[in-house]
C-alpha cells in the first residue's frame, strides 16, 4: 500500500474513532441475519453495500442518513432522513 493510501486509511480510522464516542452515535452490529436483510437494500443503494447498510440502519432505527451526495439518496428514505453534509466535513 502506498504511503498516501496508508495515511488516508489512518485518517478515516481516526475520524471513525472520534465519531463512535459522540452522544447519539451507536456502532451497529452486522451479523449474518442482519446482513441478509441489508442485502435487499444493495440495489436501491446503487450497488454499494456500505450505503445499503446505512440505508437499512436509517430505516430500521428511523435515523438520519448523512451524505455528501443527497441527490443519490435512495428513494426509500423519507425526505426528513436525508441530511447533506459538505464534502470538506466528510
Amino acid at each position: 500500500m502506498a504511503d498516501d493510501d496508508i495515511r488516508a486509511v489512518e485518517s478515516v480510522r481516526d475520524r471513525l474513532g472520534v465519531l463512535a464516542t459522540l452522544d447519539g452515535i451507536e456502532v451497529l452490529p452486522l451479523d449474518a441475519d442482519e446482513a441478509a436483510t441489508v442485502s435487499s437494500f444493495v440495489r436501491p443503494a446503487g450497488g454499494d453495500p456500505v450505503r445499503a447498510h446505512a440505508v437499512w440502519a436509517a430505516l430500521r432505527y428511523r435515523a438520519y442518513f448523512l451524505t455528501t451526495e443527497p441527490d443519490r439518496a435512495p428513494s426509500v428514505l423519507a425526505d426528513w432522513q436525508v441530511h447533506p453534509i459538505p464534502e470538506d466535513d466528510a
